[in-house]
């Protein structure tokens, strides 16, 4: 009777030890589980900040660019400005020179025109004194 008693004893000792052991096996491959699934987190985590830190080194290479350019077209635009001063500084000269000469030719002719006059005067003048003449000696 004690060894039955004793034997039941151990079956069950041996049965509460495999399930321990079959529970221990279950707690293991969970955790293994686990440390897989943290490992694969991590690298993703790694690949994440390696990624935004690319993102944010090309935002800031973009950045420049932007600047650089920008800084370009205000230079070009600057000197397209002064080109359109300069041109236009020259246009006003000319149209002064311009003027200046119309008045001049004007004052030209004004001047011929009075010589024409003149001349033409002092021939009718002659003429007119060379008929008197003409006429007293007639008479």
């Amino acid at each position: 009777a004690a060894a039955a008693e004793r034997k039941k004893e151990t079956e069950a000792a041996s049965q509460a030890a495999k399930k321990a052991a079959a529970a221990l096996n279950e707690k293991m491959s969970q955790l293994q589980a686990a440390q897989a699934s943290m490992k694969g987190l991590e690298e993703a985590k790694a690949k994440l900040e390696h990624d935004v830190q690319a993102a944010v080194a090309g935002l800031k290479k973009e950045k420049e660019a932007a600047s650089q350019a920008e800084k370009k077209a205000a230079a070009a635009l600057q000197a397209a400005q002064a080109s359109i001063k300069g041109l236009e500084d020259g246009k006003a000269k000319l149209e002064a020179e311009v003027k200046k000469e119309k008045e001049a030719a004007a004052a030209m002719q004004k001047e011929a025109q009075l010589w024409r006059r003149r001349k033409r005067n002092w021939r009718r003048r002659r003429r007119r004194r060379r008929r008197q003449r003409r006429r007293r000696r007639q008479r």
